[in-house]
């Protein structure tokens, strides 16, 4: 299963694996581990929680802007390089917060997080993934992209031993050497551009090249062929499909958003502290298995992926809504059934990107699409929140809300993956396909 064709090596694919999975350890520490530190650096500046949770809007916002010259650049330059050069950018922001005087230095910072961060957290592994397999590649996307929840698992124990035995700076200089010392590495020794580059086929890549132009004047390709099959950004963008797979996307991200909220939720509806301060554990632990769940059931059907986030995600917020008050047992079932649907996030959106437009122009297409998902889902971090400050405290209209996105988003998905029929891919050039493989 895991050698090459020519040798009984393991397939290099599976060391971009390790690579992509260590990627995601760098999501977990700039979003994941956020939390530990406010009680002590409010504490010690003596500021408002909400003046220093900006800084988080700032990364969110410099990924949003920087994502489309990301696509550009790891369409263009040598993904080795640059992705090195990236992780070494993040291990710099982390590692120098250690040092920061004053609430603008995050702000500063955050921007330096999100421009690495529009790499790790959104594209970097799905275009790797993609170039190294033509197989299972939703499997491995889901697997890759958990780590950021394996990272969380890991490493928010580690930063609060940490800060409560030498301080908050001492724990951001421990992450950034974290990233310099274990991320980098890995990225540097394992990632490759692509398997021509080192005499390789991408992983369950056939051995010849066929075509068959079809009747709506598609091109079949077998794997060999399909690295070079695809849709142009400047067709892609005036395509139905592309206007249904941006509503798929901003109906992901508002549900997404609520997740933020569930301990607020939980008290609202009348819970105490220990459920609601275990109420985010459980829906991230739903994550982490859902993407590896979402991953694999994506490679048999995307139908089937999309309706069993849609459904687990609806049936979970569905428990928290009208069965959390009865008893706590089902904020928790919930909370982990919502995150089957939150996996779509990192997912999904990936794989029914590719699956739509092609291989040959996914970076781009993919860096555009997720632009646009993370504007989404800047507004849904505060809209769920005035919302309930509107009503008193009450979540019910968001927790409705977010039933109703689950049922939006599987409708959307389905559609956009049904429109891709209307597409007419790029044809690509037999000849050099045939050359470029023969190299």
């Amino acid at each position: 299963m895991g050698i090459t064709n020519k040798s009984n090596r393991i397939h290099h694919g599976f060391l971009i694996v390790i690579a992509c999975c260590a990627m995601s350890l760098t999501c977990s520490i700039t979003w994941n581990t956020a939390g530990i530190f406010f009680v002590p650096i409010l504490k010690e500046f003596g500021i408002p929680r909400g003046s220093l949770a900006f800084y988080l809007t700032i990364v969110s916002a410099s990924a949003m802007i920087f994502l489309p010259f990301a696509g550009q650049l790891l369409a263009r330059y040598d993904a080795r390089k640059l992705l090195s050069i990236f992780v070494m950018v993040n291990a710099i922001a982390v590692g120098s917060m250690s040092t920061f005087t004053s609430v603008y230095h995050f702000y500063i910072g955050g921007v330096f997080l999100g421009i690495s961060q529009a790499f790790f957290l959104y594209i970097a592994t799905p275009t790797m993934i993609t170039r190294w397999f033509k197989v299972r590649t939703a499997f491995f996307i889901g697997v890759c992209m958990a780590f950021s929840g394996v990272g969380a698992i890991i490493f928010n124990p580690i930063g609060g031993y940490i800060i409560a035995t030498l301080g908050w700076r001492a724990a951001y200089l421990t992450f950034g050497l974290i990233i310099a010392l274990i991320v980098f590495p890995l990225v540097a020794l394992f990632i490759r551009n692509s398997p021509a580059d080192i005499g390789l086929k991408a992983y369950g890549e056939s051995d010849e090249v066929n075509t068959n132009i079809k009747e709506n004047n598609k091109i079949e390709t077998n794997s060999s062929a399909s690295i070079y099959n695809g849709v142009p950004v400047s067709v892609a963008v005036k395509t139905s499909a592309f206007i249904v797979l941006l509503l798929f996307l901003a109906s992901v991200a508002l549900f997404t958003d609520i997740n933020v909220y569930y301990p607020s939720i939980v008290t609202s509806l009348g819970q105490g502290a220990v459920v609601a301060s275990t109420v985010g554990s459980a829906s991230m632990f739903g994550v982490l298995v859902g993407k590896v769940v979402l991953g694999w059931l994506n490679d048999k059907s995307i139908v089937g992926g999309i309706l069993f986030s849609g459904i687990s995600g609806f049936v979970g917020v569905a428990m928290i809504t009208f069965l959390g008050t009865h008893n706590p047992t089902f904020f928790l079932i919930g909370a982990f059934l919502y995150g089957f649907g939150f996996a779509q996030a990192t997912v999904e959106s990936p794989v029914l990107t590719r699956k739509i437009f092609g291989d040959r122009y996914f970076t781009q297409i993919y860096s555009i699409v997720m632009m646009f998902y993370a504007g989404a889902s800047a507004v849904g971090q505060s809209l769920y929140g005035y919302i309930a400050d509107f009503n008193h405290g009450s979540y019910i209209i968001p927790l409705f809300m977010v039933m109703g996105l689950a049922v939006a988003f599987s409708v959307f998905g389905i559609t956009a993956y049904s429109l891709r029929k209307r597409i007419s891919y790029h044809e690509p050039n037999v000849n050099s396909i045939a050359k470029s493989i023969a190299k």
